[in-house]
């Protein structure tokens, strides 16, 4: 493959895709970002993600998972990009629904079903399927409480609040698959099969680990960031979150109950946002007994 028929075909907050001119059914994604602390270590890190996820879409694929394929980790210009399957014409499940808002039933009701496949697995089924065993898949739970252990933005008193809840989920795991950074983002298609991508974050653990995930997107933000992350409306958000947890729970239930079920989860899964603020102001909202269940709740961060 000539490493020079790539040309640039879109850019993103890690870095920028390309394409092949004598390969059309191929996508090439370089990481680009370069950050002022950037390391030899932060390389070292990146490359090990990269090839954790590669490894893992492998097994993934051969354990009935649709997602798009991988060919190899390679370098471009200097810096580790990754090929993989180009998905002619797809669009994400957020992407279509807010140009779509008609469709909004229809694509919260296959993600629900996309998720119930996924959370069918059992993680061991999938270490079985994987040709490298230093990139087995790893609990959730242990992932939340190394970000813990080294947060330094959190508040005493918060990150107390944040233990009791990664004591209490840890009491409950499971070994359950899981994409780990779950959302309508995360979900494209291409008008016929629909595709899990962004697989990095790929772990086992309780399946609410992914739900409050989603639970996150699709209730906390600003107009701004449901807009620029998700290209729809904050109510479209709302309204495709109402239709997927009837559809993923097989039953009318409330956004109380749900929020019960879901409080400790969404609580350890602050320490994992990257953004300072962001992390300190869900911890304070989630942390409140006077919470806003079914509301929109505005981060001034995303404003």
């Amino acid at each position: 493959m000539n490493i020079n028929d790539w040309i640039p075909s879109g850019a993103g907050m890690e870095g920028e895709s390309y394409s092949s001119e004598s390969h059309p059914e191929l996508i090439m994604k370089v990481y680009t970002v370069e950050r002022p602390e950037s390391s030899a270590e932060d390389e070292l890190a990146l490359n090990e993600y990269m090839q954790r996820e590669y490894a893992k879409t492998v097994a993934l694929l051969r354990c009935g998972i649709r997602v798009p394929k991988v060919l190899e980790v390679t370098r471009y210009e200097g810096h580790l990009a990754l090929i993989s399957q180009r998905i002619q014409n797809k669009k994400s499940f957020c992407r279509l629904a807010g140009e779509r808002p008609e469709l909004i039933p229809t694509l919260a009701k296959r993600m629900a079903a996309i998720m119930k496949e996924l959370h069918s697995k059992e993680v061991t089924e999938l270490n079985k399927k994987m040709d490298n065993a230093d990139f087995y898949f790893t609990k959730e739970v242990d992932k939340y409480q190394t970000l813990l252990n080294s947060n330094v933005v959190l508040n005493a008193a918060t990150k107390e609040k944040v233990q009791k809840a990664l004591n209490t989920i840890a009491a409950e795991d499971r070994t359950t698959l899981l994409h780990g950074d779950m959302h309508f983002g995360n979900i494209i298609t291409d008008g016929e099969n629909d595709y899990l991508i962004d697989l990095g974050d790929v772990c086992y653990g309780h399946p609410n680990n992914d739900l409050a995930m989603f639970y996150i997107t699709t209730h906390y933000g600003s107009d701004h960031s449901f807009d620029f992350l998700y290209h729809m409306t904050w109510q479209q958000a709302l309204e495709f979150w109402n239709i997927f947890k009837v559809a993923y729970y097989g039953r009318e239930i409330s956004d109380a109950e749900v929020f019960e079920q879901l409080k400790n989860y969404m609580l350890a899964r602050c320490v994992w946002f990257k953004n300072e603020q962001i992390q300190q102001e869900l911890s304070d909202i989630l942390s409140r007994k006077d919470n806003q269940l079914s509301a929109e709740v505005k981060l001034k961060a995303l404003e």
